[in-house]
């Protein structure tokens, strides 16, 4: 079985795979108040995930891909940015299985 595409590109550490947050998120983190807790599901490799970090609010992410989520660990960490982030298949999760999440403790 061939590996998911984004597999690949998530293996590049220089590169951004999929560009810049997108422009919903932007939007989305205008109407947010300051420091509220935001759950990125799918978040790959964290572009939208890094942003809303970056803009102070709480961020709990995850994705299928180990790739992906190392990779937004490594630029959280080298930016010195706080966040949450595992490896989670969105098909086999249980929402009420929340401690992961800081939002919901």
């Amino acid at each position: 079985m061939s590996r998911p595409f984004w597999e690949d590109a998530y293996q590049n550490p220089n590169a951004n795979a999929f560009g810049k947050p997108s422009k919903e998120i932007i939007q989305l983190a205008h109407v947010l108040s300051p420091g509220s807790s935001v759950l990125d599901i799918g978040c790959g490799e964290g572009r939208n995930a890094l942003f809303l970090v970056n803009q102070g609010f709480r961020v709990d992410a995850f994705d299928i891909s180990e790739a992906g989520i190392r990779k937004l660990k490594n630029v959280a960490t080298e930016s010195k940015l706080t966040l949450n982030a595992w490896v989670d298949d969105i098909t086999r999760f249980h929402f009420r299985e929340c401690k992961r999440i800081r939002g919901f403790s």
